[in-house]
């Protein structure tokens, strides 16, 4: 198994761009997959899927607050964290 760790920036363009409760579409989704173009990203509140393949890394607290938020309307900010991948 190779384990990637990820460094995640949400900017305030993906925030313009995104879309709420749209899990693909989401400024988060839009930020991981511009750091890793090579997958596709799906993110569910508790958890990040991958690729639609069942590979799950698992939501750190900062991201679940981040995504309530949005997808409530309320005013989110631009934010950074780690998204560790493990690749089969």
């Amino acid at each position: 198994m190779k384990y990637t760790i990820y460094t995640i920036n949400v900017t305030e363009d993906d925030i313009k761009n995104g879309k709420p409760k749209e899990s693909m579409h989401c400024p988060v989704a839009i930020a991981c997959h511009r750091a890793a173009p090579d997958h596709n990203f799906s993110i569910l509140h508790d958890e990040i899927e991958v690729d639609e393949s069942g590979v799950i890394a698992e939501c750190p607290w900062s991201v679940f607050d981040f995504v309530e938020a949005f997808d409530s309307g309320r005013k989110v900010q631009p934010f950074t964290f780690e998204l560790e991948l493990v690749e089969l």
